[in-house]
């Protein structure tokens, strides 16, 4: 019988990695994962905010096409008998619902970072969700019953101060003509929301007094508002700590709360200096101050 010569481990040519070499590997696709990971989540963070800034871009030519198509009269808020109320299938309906006809596509009021906030309990699902109102339903064939608040989407219209005088309130309080814009490029139209349809507190007195913090995301609202107030609302920085705006003459831009709150951001009192006690948000109000 013939033996089979055993092979050596030293052949020429062949070659096999220590436990050692194997470890040290591993250690630095482990190093090289921890690094690229969180840039990998920064990109679809940022990705996403590019998405809902073209949302808000495409709002803003829907409610140019709005304003020219009612003589220069800009969206209201809301609509109907007690529109500021739930929306139904008949007479009470908000801004959303006045522009989709210019729109054709309800997922443009759905931000890719939903909201926080805002879903009623037990119904996580409609939380960033737009339905127009006609398509509530009615109580007998539909769960959502013939009146909801849980799917106004994603983005706020401005009717801050709307309890102040003409000049002072929000773009979306009452329905202003576009002439009493003076400032158009500086006066924000629409924002990333909390699931309101709008933004609102009465007068400079309820103005917010402070950023609030809640679940990863910070909110601006009425100095006694809770940020989820679902006829009153808030503004949300959800996109890596800046929001997405819209302004009157139909840009869009990435800014910050704090931007909006600074010093400057105040109308200024005689002297021409930030009146920090009884300014209001400059960018909220149509007035050239």
């Amino acid at each position: 019988m013939t033996s089979i010569p055993l092979q050596s481990c030293n052949k020429p040519g062949r070659f096999a990695f220590t436990l050692i070499e194997l470890l040290v590997v591993i250690a630095i696709i482990a190093i090289l994962a921890a690094i690229l990971f969180p840039v990998f989540a920064q990109a679809r963070a940022k990705a996403r905010a590019t998405a809902c800034l073209s949302n808000e871009k495409q709002i803003a030519l829907a409610l140019l096409a709005y304003t020219q198509d009612y003589d220069e009269t800009m969206v209201k808020g809301w609509y109907g008998p007690n529109g500021f109320g739930e929306s139904n299938n008949t007479t009470i309906y908000k801004w959303m619902d006045a522009i989709e006809p210019f729109v054709k596509n309800t997922q443009l009021f759905s931000c890719p970072d939903n909201p926080k906030g805002l879903a009623e309990e037990g119904n996580e699902s409609a939380r960033g969700r737009f339905i127009p109102h006609k398509q509530l339903g009615t109580p007998n064939t539909d769960s959502r019953g013939s009146n909801d608040n849980r799917y106004y989407g994603s983005y706020a219209l401005n009717c801050a101060y709307w309890g102040e005088p003409l000049n002072k309130k929000g773009p979306g309080e009452a329905g202003a003509a576009m002439s009493r814009i003076e400032s158009p490029a500086d006066t924000i139209w629409v924002t990333d929301g909390n699931g309101c349809y709008q933004f609102a507190w009465p007068n400079v007195n309820e103005d917010p007094v402070q950023i609030r913090s809640e679940g990863g995301s910070k909110f601006l609202c009425g100095a006694f508002f809770n940020v989820n107030n679902k006829n009153e609302g808030a503004i949300v920085d959800r996109h890596q700590g800046r929001l997405n705006v819209v302004y009157c003459d139909g840009h869009a831009k990435n800014i910050s709360l704090e931007f909006l709150m600074s010093p400057e951001q105040r109308t200024k009192l005689p002297d021409g200096t930030p009146d920090l006690d009884r300014g209001f948000i400059r960018q909220l109000t149509p007035a050239d101050d």
